[in-house]
């Protein structure tokens, strides 16, 4: 056994120029009737904007432009529209400043004019040709999904987050801000706590349900929803009690920092307490920072030692991370009445960053009511990713909990674990965060009630549901935005049974988690179920890479994160690749077995930048044993990144990136290949053979959804391309400019044989020495394409 070496992948600087093209194939329309529909809809929205002028709102020209194909924000910018959102149903929301839309109308009616002599199309049919209707939205466009499924009555009250079309500045989105707050006070109601952020603008206020229904009409509303309730069902507590103290042994003040957000902390803890920093409640009205519940302290048990029934076991605890706590729910176990989550979770987020240094946050908290099934970001996880970018932290979620709700509850058995899959067993928010790693549960042994962890009991009548190593019956599953992969990890979770003597579905102390009890002096230890309690394990094992790698970036420890991870044993042939990355993402992270390398197994790191629409490349050097060995072989790479992000877009992604691992071939040719081919960028997987363009498990088309992406070559007979393979990385702006360059990113690439008698380590670290030492030499030169 060797003891791991960051060894760094050698890259070779290539630069190229992307050129951006047009837009679809235009319609060929009769001009002058589609012209004619087109302006006859802006003449009824300009009506209905008026109309609302009487109703005492000021409203704002947004208007909904539905399109055959896609436009771009650029043409429609120079008919003075912005793109401000869209929706799912190929539909662009725009804002105009003029209010009379007239350089709009102007250019309508050159195109009603028909095509110019000499022209094939009229003047602006990259725009009108694809218009198929201009209208405004409605208040059924405005509804959020859980205020949709109650009834409105006039004179009750109801806590409500507003959330309005970010505008651009921050300047305007205050105006509207006041315009908003205005009205509601005109009207009786109140407004708590309001939010600006990059891409959300949101207001928590308090109003009767006649004035919701005014709102609704107001055209600066973007959505008006119930706000975010936590979901986290507290079991039966175990009276698992210790005779002896375990002794705590504090963790180095130079250790990583680990905040848990949720519903505090025991501070007085004997196993907490020497590791805990700082507790604070966001906001301090909701009260003193101690756990009133005992979620909060669960999860810091396992955020602190990830495994807390080996610790009881051993008779040790040894915390490797400083603990910190924010308080964010009340006594009632629900987010603040006055405050937005997003201004919680920032204000959280940015005291233990600024005073302590923390770097990784555990959110084991989401709103069971909002699973994430298609379309725009919500508001709670776009402010989750604009501070993984903005500070550069890692954020590890819970996947949230799905509950089987049969009309007969024993079909659990029959029907698990396809009701996974269901639309309303989809992750919930925030775990559709596309910076933050996702946690999902999983059932890590096969036990039972007649396996007690406390006592032994015979009940023949009571039914696992979880099969060893299958999900647990109340993970929630994806995908994320875009169809991304979602979640990443998962982590033990617990399991339920079926109870045949009542007839339902019911928890077991044998199939849960272990962790630390808020029940001082009564118990120091409890039992319960979730993905809030697989979370922290995640977190826990960041806390360790991040204690090796010191300084590592958020993309990195992503990555190794990742990187690192293995399904448990003997579930690959019972799911599909698809079924397998909607439950379990990538597996269970293997830290530990990550952070040692041997002979057989080696890996490779970079942490670097790279400018939008440029490609990089990596040389993999590729050992004789590798080559000619007999037996199972794998290279397996995994990037990550943390591109802008935008609340309002369905292409919520700023910037994408994606890798190709090429082989055989010389370092000209595969320039050669990622150049645009004849103006035009076409499919980079037809240009390169496909002897050459390394088979990686999930393809493309799955990974590249996915701000951390890993991909897995396999190969068992003997291999003849040569000694060096080639790793390209590739950066494609979407609507991200060149304000946001460079992207940071990072890569792990991990070389391994099965035979024990290979030695791999040997030669490719002595190759990546020999490497450095030349480049240190010889200046590497640049190529530079444009098109």
């Amino acid at each position: 056994m060797t003891e791991f070496n960051n060894l760094p992948l050698v890259r070779i600087d290539v630069e190229y120029d992307r050129r951006k093209h047009g837009f679809g194939n235009a319609s060929s329309r009769n001009y002058n009737t589609h012209a004619t529909k087109i302006n006859n809809d802006v003449v009824e929205l300009l009506n209905e904007t008026k109309k609302n002028e009487t109703k005492g709102l000021n409203p704002e020209l947004i208007l909904k432009i539905s399109y055959a194909n896609k436009i771009q924000a650029d043409e429609l910018r120079k008919c003075d529209l912005e793109v401000i959102g869209e929706d799912s149903n190929n539909a662009l929301i725009l804002f105009a400043s003029d209010k009379e839309l007239t350089e709009f109308r102007a250019r309508l009616a050159q195109y009603q004019n028909g095509p110019k002599e000499g022209n094939k199309h009229p003047s602006y049919n990259q725009v009108f040709a694809n218009i198929e209707t201009v209208s405004t939205l409605t208040p059924q466009d405005r509804i959020g999904p859980k205020l949709s499924k109650i009834e409105i009555k006039n004179n009750d009250t109801y806590w409500v987050d507003i959330e309005l079309w970010h505008l651009g500045s921050r300047q305007l989105c205050n105006e509207k801000i006041e315009e908003v707050r205005k009205i509601i006070l005109t009207n009786q109601g109140r407004v708590t706590d309001n939010y600006i952020g990059k891409s959300i603008v949101v207001l928590r206020a308090n109003l009767t349900g006649e004035l919701v229904k005014i709102l609704l009409e107001d055209s600066i509303v973007r959505l008006i929803d119930i706000p975010p309730k936590p979901y986290f069902n507290p079991r039966e507590i175990s009276n698992l009690t210790i005779d002896s103290f375990p002794e705590v042994i504090p963790p180095d003040p130079e250790s990583t920092g680990v905040c848990v957000i949720d519903s505090g902390v025991m501070e007085g803890h004997p196993m907490i307490g020497p590791a805990l920093g700082d507790s604070v409640s966001f906001p301090t009205e909701i009260g003193e920072p101690t756990d009133k519940e005992g979620h909060g302290t669960k999860v810091s048990g396992l955020a602190l030692y990830g495994d807390v029934l080996k610790c009881i076991n051993d008779g040790v605890f040894k915390p490797q991370a400083r603990l910190f706590s924010a308080r964010v729910t009340n006594e009632y176990n629900s987010f603040d009445d006055e405050k937005l989550i997003t201004t919680q979770m920032r204000d959280a987020i940015n005291y233990f960053y600024h005073e302590y240094g923390c770097r990784i946050f555990n959110i084991s908290l989401g709103d069971s009511e909002k699973p994430y099934v298609e379309g725009k970001q919500t508001y709670w996880a776009a402010t989750l990713d604009e501070l993984i970018r903005e500070l550069d932290i890692v954020v590890i979620v819970s996947a949230g909990n799905y509950f089987y709700d049969g009309e007969i509850e024993e079909n659990v058995l029959s029907e698990y674990p396809t009701y996974l899959f269901d639309e309303k067993a989809r992750i919930i928010d925030p775990a559709s965060a596309a910076l933050a790693i996702t946690v999902g549960s999983y059932c890590a042994f096969e036990s039972g009630p007649t396996v007690n962890l406390f006592r032994k009991e015979t009940r023949v009548d009571a039914r696992v549901i979880g099969k060893e190593n299958h999900p647990s019956p109340f993970t929630r599953t994806g995908p994320g935005v875009q169809g991304s992969i979602k979640p990443e990890l998962c982590e033990y979770g617990g399991n339920l049974i079926f109870d045949g003597l009542i007839g339902r579905i019911n928890v077991d102390r044998a199939l849960s988690v272990v962790s630390t009890s808020k029940e001082l002096p009564n118990e120091l230890f409890t039992t319960d179920i979730g993905t809030s309690f697989a979370a922290p394990v995640s977190t826990y094992k960041a806390s360790r890479i991040l204690n090796v790698f010191k300084g590592a970036s958020a993309n990195l420890v992503r990555a190794i994160l990742v990187h690192s991870a293995e399904y448990p044993k003997g579930i690959d042939d019972t799911f599909t690749e698809d079924e397998l990355l909607k439950m379990y993402g990538y597996g269970v992270a293997q830290v530990e077995r990550f952070l040692t390398s041997n002979n057989q197994r080696v890996t490779l790191f970079a942490e670097t930048t790279i400018e939008l629409d440029k490609f990089h490349i990596f040389e993999v050097p590729i050992p004789k044993d590798f080559n000619e060995v007999r037996g199972k072989r794998f290279i397996c790479a995994t990037l990550a990144f943390d591109p802008p992000t935008r609340h309002t877009r369905l292409d919520y992604l700023g910037i994408t990136m994606s890798y190709r691992l090429i082989r055989g071939k010389g370092i000209d040719e595969v320039v050669n290949f990622f150049k645009p081919k004849n103006q035009v960028d076409t499919d980079l997987d037809e240009r390169v053979p496909s002897a050459n363009n390394c088979k990686l498990i999930p393809t493309p088309t799955v990974r590249e959804k996915c701000t951390v992406q890993k991909s897995t070559f396999t190969a068992s007979n003997p291999l003849d391309y040569g000694d060096t393979y080639y790793l390209v990385v590739r950066c494609e702006s979407k609507w991200a400019t060149e304000e946001v360059s460079p992207q940071k990113y990072a890569l792990v690439v991990t070389l391994e044989h099965t035979k024990e008698e290979v030695d791999l380590y040997t030669e490719i670290s002595q190759r990546v020495q020999e490497s450095i030492s030349l480049r240190e030499r010889v200046r590497v030169k640049k190529v530079r394409v444009k098109i």
